[in-house]
């Protein structure tokens, strides 16, 4: 008779299922990576503002909040302390917002009007500034103190003097321009929703290159925490991020459908993006990683953060209303910023309380496929150690 032993082809097999197993938690890290850290995005207020808001911005001090409302020609400037609202008449068809972070100053594009309207502090009329055909974006650069106005009909963007109001000049881009952003040193960014690329443009008002992006962006962020660019392309349900360094291609994150806006939290690096066909609000972290998925109103189509406090406000066009959110104001895994995709008494100042609407998608921070792993792991490993233990009988 021959001593006990264990079998060759139980050892292996327990070699192979170990193996498995390792893979297995190995998947489940890269989930958790991939996923990132939840972070919360409760809904704090959903604010009545006028018809089909297109737009919204904040004051330097983000003590007012200015939306854009299209189809009622005015701009609703809400009170961030009480939600107040306020209705102010501008041009027809107001598509944009840009304040100088400095005065205080707001510049209005007025789509079908062909020009900017520019309002006091005091939401008082001081001119309007005539710019290009359909003006549909507009960023203030700190840089220069110029204003660029984006002029949809013409392929360029216009150039004033933020002071003066002064023709400053004119710099061809792409086809049908879209949406525009202000990066380091005073770097100008364009998405060209007919070329599906961004133009870049130098604080000298130069061109400098044009970087390839995905179908129909239509808005674009720049984020200060890791330098990048991020271009919401509306046609391909993602965001191309590239750097701002030297314009390389970095990756591409997965959105909902048709996302519509993107902007910035620069305290923090998180990245939020409307999809305007879903209803809902993402949050990517500046490692640009998928952290809240939270249910807004219905089409979001522009957004805005105070960095000061974390408050997102977002500009929901079907449902004539803003829906506040309340994100982080200091970094948590890794001058406010804002996007947009392009004389009524109806707003009213009322306030209606939405936290029971919100609905959210639950991003755990330590998946279930990585704790059934860990689990089938300690179950391979002890039905291992008991193999071993158990000797088999050969005859």
């Amino acid at each position: 008779m021959r001593p006990f032993h264990f079998a060759r082809r139980e050892r292996r097999l327990a070699v192979q299922l170990s193996a498995l197993a390792i893979l297995t938690v190995m998947l489940g890290f890269a989930a958790t990576v991939s996923a990132g850290a939840a972070i919360a995005l409760p809904v704090v207020k959903t604010v009545p503002v006028g018809d089909t808001p297109q737009a919204v911005a904040l004051s330097p001090s983000g003590s007012s909040i200015y939306v854009a409302d299209s189809a009622d020609n005015n701009v609703s400037v809400i009170q961030a302390s009480t939600y107040a609202v306020v209705n102010v008449t501008v041009g027809n068809d107001p598509d944009a917002i840009a304040v100088n972070p400095t005065t205080g100053y707001v510049f209005v594009a007025d789509y079908q009007d062909n020009n900017v309207t520019v309002l006091s502090p005091t939401n008082q009329f001081v001119k309007n500034v005539t710019v290009g055909t359909n003006p549909i974006a507009i960023a203030y650069n700190p840089s220069n103190g110029d204003v660029y106005v984006v002029n949809n009909g013409d392929n360029n963007v216009r150039v004033i003097d933020g002071t003066t109001y002064a023709f400053v000049a004119n710099v061809t881009v792409g086809t049908a321009p879209d949406a525009i952003a202000v990066g380091p040193s005073g770097t100008v960014y364009v998405a060209n929703s007919a070329d599906n690329n961004v133009t870049v443009i130098s604080s000298a008002n130069q061109f400098v290159k044009n970087v390839t992006v995905g179908g129909f962006p239509d808005a674009v962020a720049y984020n200060p925490s890791n330098g990048d660019v991020y271009v919401v392309n509306n046609a391909d349900n993602n965001v191309t991020v590239f750097s701002s360094t030297n314009n390389a291609y970095i990756m591409n994150l997965t959105t909902g459908n048709s996302p519509d806006a993107v902007a910035v939290n620069p305290n923090t690096g998180t990245v939020y993006v409307a999809d305007n066909a879903d209803n809902n609000l993402l949050a990517f972290s500046s490692a640009n990683q998928l952290v809240a998925n939270v249910t807004v109103g219905s089409g979001p189509y522009a957004i805005a953060v105070n960095p000061s406090n974390g408050l997102v406000y977002v500009a929901n066009s079907n449902d004539n209303n803003m829906t506040v959110l309340q994100g982080p104001s200091t970094t948590t895994s890794s001058s406010s910023s804002s996007s947009s995709s392009s004389s009524s008494s109806s707003s009213s100042s009322s306030v209606s309380s939405s936290s029971s609407s919100s609905s959210s998608t639950s991003i755990p921070e330590f998946p279930v496929q990585l704790t059934l792993a860990f689990v089938v792991t300690a179950v391979i490993v002890a039905a291992y150690v008991f193999a071993r233990r158990v000797p088999v009988h050969r005859s």
